[in-house]
């Protein structure tokens, strides 16, 4: 059911469309369906036509608002009392952060904003009252529910995102150093050299085993299997060779960090 505003002025209306590339053969998302879903709300909501659309094609979602040559027409004339109505949340943007940031301007500056596919007559940003009007305090507190929950739930989304970014980030930097790759350091491990190579459509450094250099390091976990100690181990390593010098915190580190010194394949 549409609840009609009252005792509230409102100056224009604006409509804003936003379609990708990808978006060209979607019924559900083409120009035609967004201007008459706007238009229509706008019939209902306010009694009144659209004054103005604004649109935007062959634009990404992930653009930002304001890099976009139609929605930056639009919040440059957009005034207070002036109503932005789009049919869905990803046809302003895809990106939580330019929501977050740009939904906020839209309240500021004292416009309502609504995305009636999806929400229908809640503004998700609206005008606060200079006072509240008699017989309608619970529905203009309702309006401010609504945005500061939407905007909750828009920041509790961002911080997910970003969560499950870093997740996936640290899991692949795990899963390349399983697989011989170097994650970087100011030290390559002992029994190494880097050397550049192709691996899933990129080139990455990875460890390539140095096989003078392994034989020391084999030896250390041999030692270790046979129960000796780290210093006893460095002793007798430096008795066998004289290209390093080992000593007992050294050959910790190598028995600490098995997977960093075991040989993989690219």
């Amino acid at each position: 059911m549409i609840v009609r505003p009252v005792g509230q002025r409102h100056n224009r209306v604006y409509g804003y469309i936003r379609v990708s590339l990808a978006d060209v053969n979607s019924e559900d998302l083409s120009v035609k369906r967004q201007r008459r879903l706007i238009t229509a709300f706008a019939a209902s909501k306010y009694e009144k036509s659209v004054d103005e659309f604004f649109i935007d094609t062959e634009c990404l979602g992930s653009t930002k608002i304001l890099e976009r040559e139609a929605a930056r027409e639009m919040t440059d004339v957009m005034e207070e009392h002036d109503v932005v109505i789009t049919t869905r949340l990803d046809r302003l943007s895809m990106s939580v952060p330019d929501l977050m940031e740009m939904i906020p301007h839209f309240q500021h500056t004292g416009v309502h904003l609504y995305f009636c596919e999806q929400f229908g007559d809640m503004p998700i940003a609206h005008r606060e009252p200079d006072r509240q009007i008699e017989g309608m305090e619970h529905h203009v507190d309702l309006d401010s529910r609504v945005h500061g929950v939407f905007m909750m739930a828009l920041q509790a989304i961002n911080q997910l995102q970003a969560a499950t970014k870093r997740d996936k980030c640290e899991h692949k930097k795990i899963e390349l150093v399983r697989k011989g790759f170097w994650s970087g350091g100011p030290n390559i491990p002992y029994g190494f050299k880097l050397k550049r190579v192709e691996h899933e459509g990129r080139i990455r450094p990875w460890l390539e085993p140095v096989p003078e250099q392994q034989h020391w390091v084999q030896l250390i976990f041999k030692m270790r299997e046979r129960k000796m100690n780290y210093s006893k181990i460095a002793r007798e390593i430096n008795s066998l060779q004289n290209d390093r010098v080992w000593n007992p915190s050294q050959v910790r580190n190598v028995l600490r960090q098995p997977e960093r010194y075991t040989v993989q394949s690219p």
